[in-house]
């Protein structure tokens, strides 16, 4: 099957990647110079795995929502969607801003520093969210997990694995 590409997909990948280069430049200049006072206090290692988990959400949206650009079928939209865009994208971003609202809480409330067991056991909690997507959207059959329709080509997800 042949595809068509559409110059307007085009030009929404070429803008999104120039600000995805040039967030990369900014966590490049940020881990060299992590050495200056004002980036000290800050939080690197969660500022990379951010900029990780939105490069990843960044290539899934890409294999979801621009059909012409990518041939698709069902086991990549699985690998895409469900996997790079929902499970180690969005949902690690949401684990990553809760695992820094609840050092907050440790510093702010209980006053003590997140580390050994009260920085591993929220981690590992909150990766049990994106693994149980990730993984039930991959076993679950068509009519309850993720599909791709032909007419218009992308990948859709039906209601029990989007809720």
């Amino acid at each position: 099957m042949t595809y068509t590409v559409d110059k307007r997909e085009v030009a929404v990948v070429g803008v999104n990647t120039a600000i995805m280069f040039i967030s990369f430049l900014v966590v490049v200049y940020i881990n060299v110079n992590r050495a200056y006072i004002p980036l000290k206090c800050k939080n690197i290692p969660l500022i990379n795995v951010l900029y990780a988990t939105m490069f990843l959400w960044f290539i899934g949206d890409i294999y979801t929502y621009q059909p012409s650009l990518v041939q698709a079928s069902r086991p990549i939209c699985i690998a895409t969607m469900s996997w790079l865009r929902m499970s180690l994208g969005i949902f690690s971003v949401i684990s990553c801003h809760l695992l820094r609202i609840y050092q907050y809480q440790c510093v702010f409330q209980w006053r003590i520093r997140a580390t050994g067991k009260h920085l591993w056991i929220p981690i590992a909690l909150w990766t049990v969210l994106p693994l149980t997507y990730g993984i039930l959207a991959s076993v679950l059959p068509e009519d309850k997990g993720n599909s791709y329709v032909t007419d218009p080509p992308m990948c859709i997800a039906e209601k029990p694995v989007y809720f």
